[in-house]
C-alpha cells in the first residue's frame, strides 16, 4: 500500500485527508496495525487508482509480515 500511495505522490497526512482519516491511521494500516472497513477499503482504492482486489492482497501482505 506505502507504494501505491508514494505513486500516487502522496504523504500519509495528504491521504489521511483525502480518506477522511487521522494520519495516524494511515501508519497503523501502513504497518498491518488496522484493518479497513469495506467502506473505507472501497474508497481507499478509489483514491489510490488500484483495484480493491489488489489494494486487499496488499494489506493482506503488510498484516502477515
Amino acid at each position: 500500500m506505502v507504494a501505491a500511495r508514494k505513486a500516487k505522490g502522496l504523504h500519509q497526512s495528504q491521504l489521511a485527508t483525502k480518506l477522511g482519516v487521522s494520519q495516524q491511521f494511515i501508519s497503523k494500516l501502513e504497518t498491518g496495525e488496522r484493518l479497513l472497513t469495506i467502506v473505507e477499503a472501497i474508497d481507499l482504492a478509489h483514491i489510490l487508482g488500484i483495484d480493491l482486489n489488489d489494494l486487499i492482497a496488499k494489506l493482506s501482505a503488510s498484516t502477515s509480515s
